[in-house]
């Protein structure tokens, strides 16, 4: 394993792009690099490069997402119209997960509490004021989107020489949604679950939301293991816990920890439900 660098960087600083590897395939970084004397290590797929086509479909399926999430939030759509378009969007990217060898337990551990929460929210009555909940934890959706952005700029362009100027103002604006959003959606829950208890006295609904807070934190944490690799190419024992120490060094984390504050406990949010 490389050697940790003396300073520790940020976890979202920028990488330097690996070569192409044997076969001229388009290497892209977060899947594999060279180490010393050749050597090639693996990151999250051994021994795998990321297809251009699959990473097409989840840049669409994204991007979809975002304009749906924005139709939304200008009041273009009703909540349940975006829940809707993310439940076909979410069928979308588990064929593609699965038919290109990429979905894993995360994968399902992650779409599974999609479903679950969107049946909760759709088919449980006194649940339905509280379907904001599900369509604002897609905002992760905007980094993501940045992410396959990143991955198609370098399949396009190849992966040599010099990160390109659009390359790296999407791997910064990259770092900063993924800390807004990691800090938003955890917050976003645990505030609306303290308020049903306090505020709403609905022991109910606080439990069954503050019941979705561990899966979302350790999907957020546990993503940020990946991309800390991905972005600084230390592969040296990504732990959870260097995640959520890097973590907790981004500005960006605790202002998302704040606006999910505003949102919760603002008045205007709470009498028009957004």
């Amino acid at each position: 394993l490389a050697p940790r660098p003396a300073s520790r960087a940020s976890p979202l600083a920028l990488a330097s792009p690996a070569p192409a590897p044997p076969g001229g395939s388009v290497a892209l970084p977060g899947d594999t690099y060279p180490a010393e004397g050749g050597e090639r290590r693996p990151t999250r797929k051994a021994g795998r490069v990321m297809q251009p086509w699959f990473i097409r479909i989840q840049l669409s399926a994204y991007i979809v997402s975002c304009s749906a999430m924005a139709a939304y939030a200008a009041g273009a759509v009703p909540v349940f119209w975006h829940l809707a378009v993310e439940a076909l969007l979410l069928a979308m990217r588990s064929v593609n997960e699965i038919g290109f060898g990429r979905f894993r337990i995360d994968d399902l551990i992650h779409h599974s509490s999609m479903a679950l929460g969107s049946a909760l929210v759709t088919y449980h009555r006194p649940f339905h004021p509280h379907a904001y909940l599900l369509t604002h934890m897609q905002i992760l959706h905007f980094p993501m989107g940045l992410y396959y952005y990143r991955k198609l700029l370098y399949a396009n362009t190849g992966s040599g020489g010099k990160l390109s100027t659009r390359i790296a103002f999407t791997e910064a604006s990259f770092r900063l949604a993924w800390s807004f959003s990691v800090g938003y959606r955890t917050s976003l829950l645990m505030f609306t679950g303290a308020r049903q208890f306090s505020m709403e006295s609905n022991w109910t609904a606080g439990t069954i939301i503050l019941s979705f807070v561990p899966i979302i934190l350790f999907l957020d944490v546990w993503w940020s293991t990946f991309f800390i690799k991905v972005f600084t190419q230390v592969m040296k024992n990504t732990s959870v816990l260097d995640a959520l120490e890097v973590l907790a060094a981004q500005p960006m984390l605790w202002v998302g920890a704040g606006v999910a504050g505003q949102v919760v406990f603002s008045e205007f949010e709470h009498a028009n439900g957004h």
